[in-house]
C-alpha cells in the first residue's frame, strides 16, 4: 500500500495500472531482489546499473532487497557506498528475519524497525505490504 500510494495519482486506489504494477512487482521504478539461497554480486548488478542514472527532480526509485540476512560480507561491502550516500531519489528497503547476521556496517546505515511475530500488523506501514505480497 505504501508504495502504491507513492506512485498512484489516486492515493493508492489499488485498481489503476500503477497500483496493479506495484502489486504485481512489475513497476518500472521498483526493483525487487530476492536470493534463492544466498546473494551473489551478480544479483546486485541491476541495482548498481540503475544507480548510475540520475533521476528527474521529485522522481523516486525503490530497491527492495529481501532476505538480506543471507547476504555474504563481500556483497554487503559492495553495497555500503550506495547505502551511505544514495543518489537523490533512490530508496532502499532491506528486509531480514535475523538482524544479528547483517554486517554491523550495513545496520549502521539503516533505520531499523524490528518486529516480533506477535506484534500487531499496524505497527509499521510496510508490514502489511510485504506480508501480503510475499
Amino acid at each position: 500500500m505504501l508504495l502504491q500510494r507513492q506512485f498512484c495519482k489516486h492515493d493508492g486506489c489499488a485498481s489503476c495500472a500503477s497500483c496493479s504494477a506495484v502489486a504485481d512487482e512489475q513497476h518500472h521504478a521498483i526493483v525487487w531482489i530476492r536470493p534463492e539461497k544466498q546473494y551473489t554480486r551478480e544479483m546486485l548488478e541491476p541495482l548498481f546499473n540503475q544507480l548510475a542514472f540520475a533521476l528527474d527532480p521529485n522522481q523516486q526509485f525503490f530497491f527492495i532487497l529481501e532476505d538480506v540476512d543471507f547476504m555474504p560480507s563481500a556483497c554487503a561491502n559492495s553495497l555500503l557506498k550506495s547505502l551511505e550516500e544514495p543518489p537523490v531519489g533512490y530508496n532502499f528497503f532491506l528486509c531480514a528475519q535475523r538482524m544479528q547476521t547483517i554486517l554491523p556496517t550495513i545496520r549502521s546505515r539503516c533505520l531499523v524497525h524490528m518486529r516480533s511475530a506477535d506484534q500487531d500488523s499496524q505497527s509499521h506501514p510496510l508490514f502489511d505490504y510485504f506480508t501480503s505480497t510475499i
